[in-house]
Order: structure tokens, then sequence, then C-alpha cells
């Protein structure tokens, strides 16, 4: 309600308002619009951040995809770049987490969750001050079809995921960075290849690798 505001916060709650009304849904149509193919197949490298993307040096392998796709504190410093490769297409964020990294130099971004420029979160104030020719969210009812499975919120990667395989379009998706349920034995839930640490808690990381194993027997060259 910018007309209860005033100063700087009232332009941003008009900016918020205005990318509320450009935000797009994941669908064929945006994928095929980042990737800059009009046709009907498209290749898709979504990057995850887990520790075995440092495993294999599949850097140029990304990079020769339409589109790639990474996630949150995604980090391409060069030493890392054999492994995880230079190019972001798409940037999918948790909203939480958007005013404390840099911006990826992406064509367009992703909010994670639902409803992220609503009110009562306040994440619209830093999204409102993001600088992106192109954002979206995901589908609602994926989001609720996965915490009905976790019984809790789904990260990121998850969510991109699901929205991939339910696009109704023909798409090659490969996937690199996420953690097989093998691999969960003796390792921190939900590390990250740059940091090391363990994931927020708040994600269900055990039964998130199994529905992942899931998503990406169904893919393609996955």
């Amino acid at each position: 309600q910018p007309h209860r505001l005033q100063g700087n916060l009232k332009k941003l709650a008009e900016k918020a308002n205005t990318l509320q009304r450009q935000m797009q849904q994941i669908s064929p149509l945006f994928i095929h619009s980042l990737a800059g193919n009009p046709a009907d197949k498209c290749t898709v490298a979504v990057v995850g951040n887990a520790p075995n993307l440092l495993k294999q040096q599949n850097g140029p392998l990304i990079d020769q995809h339409e589109l790639v796709v990474r996630f949150n504190a995604a980090s391409l410093n060069e030493k890392y770049r054999p492994h995880t490769g230079t190019r972001t297409d798409l940037w999918v964020v948790s909203p939480s987490l958007s005013s404390r990294h840099p911006n990826l130099p992406a064509k367009a971004m992703v909010i994670s969750g639902i409803n992220p420029l609503v009110g009562r979160s306040r994440y619209w104030r830093t999204l409102a001050i993001r600088e992106f020719p192109k954002i979206a969210q995901f589908n609602q009812v994926h989001w609720y079809e996965l915490i009905e499975r976790l019984c809790a919120p789904p990260s990121a990667g998850l969510l991109m995921l699901k929205s991939l395989c339910e696009t109704p379009t023909k798409l090659q998706v490969n996937a690199f960075g996420f953690t097989r349920p093998e691999e969960m034995v003796g390792q921190l839930t939900g590390a990250h290849y740059h940091n090391k640490k363990p994931g927020s808690s708040r994600h269900n990381w055990h039964t998130e690798a199994l529905i992942l194993e899931e998503l990406l027997s169904g893919l393609v060259d996955s």
C-alpha cells in the first residue's frame, strides 16, 4: 500500500507493486525465452550446490547448455570454474537471501517460496532494489505438493527440478551438484561446496534426496 508510506520506502513499495504485476511463472514460454531458442527442444543445466559438484570437472559441459540454472549463494570463483562453469542464465534465490548475496550476472531471477511480494513478508523491500529484466515465481501447486511429502518447505533446487519435470514441453535437462541418497551417510546434510557448512535445518534433506532421485531418473541424461 504505497499511499500509506513516505519517501524512499514509498518508492520501493511502488516498484514492488510493479514487480508483482510483471511477475511470471515458470513455464515453457519463460524457459524458451531465456534460452533464446524458439524450437521445441532446449538443453538446460540445473546446477546445485552440493559438495559432489567438485568431484568432476563438468564446467565446460555445463556452459554448453542453452540455459544454465543456479541457486542462492552459488560461487563462480576462478578456482571452481572447471567444476561449476562460468555462465548463469537463471538465478533461483530464496527471498530471505536476496539481500545478503551479490547478484549473479543472470538474465532472470526466480524467487523461491510463495507470495514473495506480499506485504507482511517484507521481502518486497529487498526485491524491489534488485535490477533484473525478468522475474518469476514457482507454481504454488508444486510448492504445496512438495510440502505434503516433506512436511517441510522444499529447497529451491527441488522446486526447480519439479517445475522442469512438470513443464509440458521437450526439455533436455542435465542435473549437476545434487546429493544422492547414498551420499547422505557421513555427510553434512545440505552442505554447500563453497563453505562446507550444513544446510538450513528447516529443510527435510533426507527425504529431498529421495524425491530428487525420483525426479532425476525421469529426466533425459540427468
